[in-house]
């Protein structure tokens, strides 16, 4: 087996392995059925592929959780596009509207 080949299994075995991460944002309140998901594209060079969205929940309400995820597929089309293409899954769920007489949290307000 040749010397650069010997180390295939290995490196396979790393990104592989290495490609599951998830990281959450969670606020106050009570969450509601509304939520989306997107698949957002960046890179590690700076380069903008485009206008960046905001997302908002219905009304005044603001968001309950965000969460962003990168699987091993990402990663592996993070590798071999050199980073040019950096996929990453981004789901989001609303706050719950509460009925009359309560007051719905807003960064900034004490719990």
């Amino acid at each position: 087996m040749n010397v650069p080949f010997k180390f295939l299994p290995f490196v396979l075995l790393l990104i592989l392995c290495s490609g599951c991460l998830s990281y959450v944002i969670e606020g106050g309140g009570e969450k509601e059925a509304a939520s989306g998901k997107e698949t957002v594209v960046k890179n590690f060079y700076g380069i903008n592929y485009g206008e960046r969205k905001s997302v908002k929940c219905p009304g005044d309400l603001g968001l309950y959780k965000v969460e962003v995820s990168q699987n091993g597929l990402n990663v592996i089309a993070s590798v071999f596009s050199l980073g040019f293409y950096v996929p990453q899954d981004v789901e989001w769920w609303c706050q719950k509207k509460i009925k009359s007489g309560g007051n719905v949290w807003k960064p900034g307000m004490k719990k």
